[in-house]
């Protein structure tokens, strides 16, 4: 199993949107991409590794994301880490929980993209506290 590979395919089943595939070699999302898998791997090594092959093994499925979810392995740490891609994606930070710190409680590390995350462009907004336009920009609607 090439697991950037398995990482990249899961990434876009979980997120449910289609921009990964048109992610570029060595261009800017690729650097991203790269670096969430790195951050994820080094965070979360054991159950990263058992949520790919668990993926990758269901990837002869008709709908292999449902096959992920419906499996009794995916529980715990793996459904767990499966939600962190989509943090790490959506608004580019993981959170590491530890007992007694869970869920939003935990605390959140960003990746250093934030601005970059999909979910800017899913509601055609611009980051929090970040923006390229130019004073004023908010007067008009979104098109």
């Amino acid at each position: 199993m090439d697991e950037f590979k398995t990482f990249m395919t899961l990434s876009e089943a979980l997120l449910g949107v289609n921009p990964l595939s048109k992610i570029e070699p060595r261009s800017l999302g690729d650097t991203i991409a790269k670096d969430y898998f790195r951050r994820l791997r080094e965070q979360f090594p054991a159950d990263l590794v058992a949520l790919l092959t668990l993926f990758d093994s269901k990837a002869g499925s008709p709908d292999p994301l449902k096959a992920l979810t419906d499996d009794a392995a995916f529980k715990d740490g793996i459904a767990s880490v499966a939600k962190q891609v989509v943090h790490a994606w959506m608004l580019s930070q993981y959170r590491v929980e530890s007992p007694g710190k869970t869920g939003d409680a935990a605390p959140a590390f960003d990746t250093g993209f934030f601005e970059k995350g999909i979910v800017w462009g899913l509601i055609q907004a611009h980051p929090i506290g970040f923006s390229h336009r130019s004073h004023g920009y908010w007067t008009e609607k979104p098109k």
